[in-house]
């Protein structure tokens, strides 16, 4: 099936699936399927119902990349690519940063217990591992910046602390 992608108001790629009428033809009526397409992109430039997008093209579906960081894919007027500065500001926010949090909120309780035993040894190695946890985001980065495929992105995990 056929896409068509354009860029949205906000800058980000995006992709319109047509609603094809009959399940057999995809069709109306005897229209092809490239006059459809010419009339659905027709029709939301009269609407607006897209924003101010003016630059259109119709793909296959095998098109459209992986679905990883929807919010960086770009259209350059020929093809969607991620922008890997927000793909890895994506990865960082909202995969290692929300992740960190929790294992810190654990070490912050281990911490917390260890205190109240009396035990100095254990809450300075806890404390260790909460500072490398705190430092996380700034120790990843420069791994982070070397990737430049959204693919290898989404399968890193960084090296976490004990």
């Amino acid at each position: 099936m056929k896409r068509i992608i354009f860029s949205g108001p906000d800058g980000i790629a995006a992709v319109l699936i047509p609603a094809y009428v009959d399940e057999v033809t995809g069709m109306r009526g005897n229209e092809t399927e490239e006059e459809y397409l010419a009339r659905v992109i027709a029709r939301n430039h009269e609407t607006g119902e897209l924003g101010p997008a003016t630059i259109f093209k119709i793909v296959d579906e095998a098109e459209i990349p992986v679905r990883h960081y929807r919010n960086a894919w770009r259209f350059d007027g020929t093809a969607i690519k991620h922008d890997m500065a927000v793909a890895r500001r994506m990865k960082l926010d909202e995969e290692i940063r929300p992740e960190r949090n929790q294992r810190l909120a654990k070490k912050d309780v281990e911490f917390s217990r260890a205190l109240a035993t009396g035990n100095q040894a254990t809450a300075d190695s806890v404390e260790a591992s909460r500072q490398a946890l705190r430092d996380l985001p700034e120790t990843v980065q420069p791994t982070l910046d070397a990737i430049t495929d959204p693919v290898a992105l989404k399968a890193f995990t960084p090296a976490w602390p004990a």
